[in-house]
């Protein structure tokens, strides 16, 4: 079954503007990126559901590492030191942006993790929260319809 949408985000809807520094110092500019397909991920460090999609997340961004047309972007509320000592042991691809509670305060994120896929038209087109393979697979399949590639859930 289709996962409870987000209460964060409206489909068809956009997101407000962001812009800061990745953990590798990478600016992240939602304006710039208009034109690709931007897959959004907010999580925090003690978040057990969001630490358990992190492989599966991975796997979504080891399937398109080759398109430079979709940028995985998380929104960690951790620390910049926190995220580095946690990333140690637990490897997340996404570019992630730390101290990031005032983006997740200006997109009304209260749940997590919470994903959110925005077409290259600046569309929302899937967003969720909560963990759990149902929600991995619809957002393999937003991705892959927003890219027009085959999605990694069904190969």
């Amino acid at each position: 079954p289709k996962p409870k949408e987000s209460p964060s985000f409206i489909t068809g809807g956009s997101i407000p503007s962001f812009s800061d520094r990745d953990l590798e110092g990478n600016k992240i500019n939602i304006e710039n990126l208009k034109g690709k397909t931007i897959v959004l991920n907010f999580f925090f460090i003690g978040c057990r559901p969001c630490r358990e999609e992190m492989p599966a997340l991975n796997m979504l961004v080891d399937h398109y590492k080759d398109n430079k047309d979709i940028a995985f972007i998380a929104i960690a509320l951790d620390s910049r030191s926190d995220l580095r000592k946690f990333l140690k042991s637990t490897p997340f691809k996404y570019a992630i942006i730390s101290d990031g509670r005032d983006i997740a305060k200006n997109n009304n994120v209260t749940l997590y993790p919470t994903s959110v896929v925005v077409n290259k038209d600046g569309v929302v087109l899937f967003h969720s929260s909560g963990g759990g393979s149902a929600n991995f697979a619809w957002l393999a399949k937003a991705v892959s319809l927003s890219v027009s590639a085959p999605s990694p859930a069904t190969n």
